[in-house]
């Protein structure tokens, strides 16, 4: 992956990932979608490795959680080219990399509608304005 590919992740309905033209195969597992999907949309900050482990195995020990949670690690290491330049991986935290280019579905779709609501809300001020132009005449 080149500094300027950005990962494309759709995360509304089937999560699919693309790099460039290039689209990625499927995680082969549900807790692997999920821990890429937590880390996307929580990337702002670090997220410690226990929290993670008891989300994802909230029926497993602590030390069972943990080992699962090294075990998706690795997955999604060898799913995504460069995991290393887009997950900072420490010791005890996980975070998606600041600096790691990235297109997200979900922030589209929250753009959208925050420009949706800006419309329908500046559309209602004209409503009512014209409303009380006519209750004036």
């Amino acid at each position: 992956m080149t500094d300027t590919e950005a990962l494309r992740a759709r995360l509304l309905g089937s999560m699919a990932l693309r790099v460039g033209e290039r689209q990625l195969p499927p995680l082969d597992s549900a807790r692997a979608e999920s821990l890429l999907a937590y880390l996307l949309l929580h990337r702002d900050a670090p997220q410690p490795r226990q929290r993670l482990a008891l989300l994802l195995w909230p029926d497993s020990t602590e030390r069972q959680a943990r080992t699962n949670l090294r075990k998706v690690l690795h997955t999604l290491r060898r799913a995504l080219l460069d995991a290393d330049r887009l997950i900072d991986i420490g010791p005890r935290t996980l975070q998606w990399r600041a600096n790691a280019p990235l297109w997200l579905d979900d922030e589209q779709f929250e753009r959208a509608s925050g420009k949706v609501r800006a419309m329908a809300d500046s559309g209602g001020q004209r409503v009512g304005a014209v409303a009380a132009r006519v209750g004036h005449v």
